[in-house]
């Protein structure tokens, strides 16, 4: 029993399945069904065909068993020396009450938002002094002599 392939969408065609299309120089084509024939007659493009398997595995559709996507790496999570901190002070941590651990936070953001504000302040003054070095006194235009303006 020798399977052969359609020569429109590249599916199996076992024996007694298929139909047969011979052109005039000799070029003998098999499809598996009329659909597969009328397609290749009117000059389709099979990658364009959404029920062809090629074009579903092109364009990924169908169910996730059939098409198996690649797995990417994840990178591996590590401990990182902290440079900021010492030991004695990431130990001393837990032992702090919850005050003080509250108030560090918005101490933080306080500080943050004041280097903003310090940092939009100088750049209105750096575009002040912009506009004002490009300021041109506006060219006067003398009357036209043909008499239009």
């Amino acid at each position: 029993m020798k399977v052969k392939l359609c020569s429109f969408n590249r599916y199996k065609i076992y024996p007694e399945h298929r139909r047969y299309y011979a052109t005039t120089r000799g070029k003998v084509f098999q499809f598996l069904k009329a659909k597969c024939e009328s397609g290749f007659l009117f000059k389709r493009n099979s990658l364009l065909e959404s029920w062809i398997v090629l074009y579903r595995s092109k364009y990924k559709k169908g169910p996730l068993e059939d098409i198996q996507k690649n797995r990417t790496q994840c990178a591996v999570k590590f401990q990182r020396a902290s440079t900021e901190a010492s030991r004695a002070d990431t130990m001393a941590k837990p032992n702090q009450k919850e005050e003080v651990r509250k108030v560090q936070p918005e101490q933080t953001i306080q500080a943050a938002k004041e280097a903003k504000k310090v940092k939009q302040a100088s750049k209105k003054t750096a575009m002040a002094a912009a506009k004002q070095k490009t300021v041109k006194p506006g060219k006067v235009s003398a009357p036209r002599v043909d008499g239009q303006g």
